[in-house]
């Protein structure tokens, strides 16, 4: 939840860069109102039975995981994300 924001921002500048989706594990009647109150159009994956959490490893949240175009991981980490380590990341992908 403290993170949302800046990951709202971050995606808001990415234009064609990258793309960042959230994946979330609560109910959308949950998570919907949540993201309409804080007026953010982040893209939310709803993950209803945990199979993107079990394929990517997550243990625990809030776990941020990059990818390549290929879908391979190319970084990952556990807690809220630091925007300069990701856009880092990120502007390596861009590069290749």
């Amino acid at each position: 939840r403290d993170e949302l924001g800046r990951l709202a921002n971050l995606h808001k500048t990415s234009g064609e860069r990258f793309h960042l989706v959230t994946v979330m594990r609560e109910a959308p009647e949950v998570v919907l109102p949540f993201l309409k109150q804080r007026q953010t159009t982040l893209p939310v994956l709803w993950d209803q039975y945990g199979a993107w959490s079990s394929y990517y490893r997550v243990s625990s949240l809030p776990t941020t995981v990059i990818l390549d175009q290929r879908g391979r991981v190319v970084h990952d980490y556990v807690g809220p994300s630091d925007i300069e380590i990701l856009l880092e990341h990120v502007d390596v992908l861009n590069s290749r």
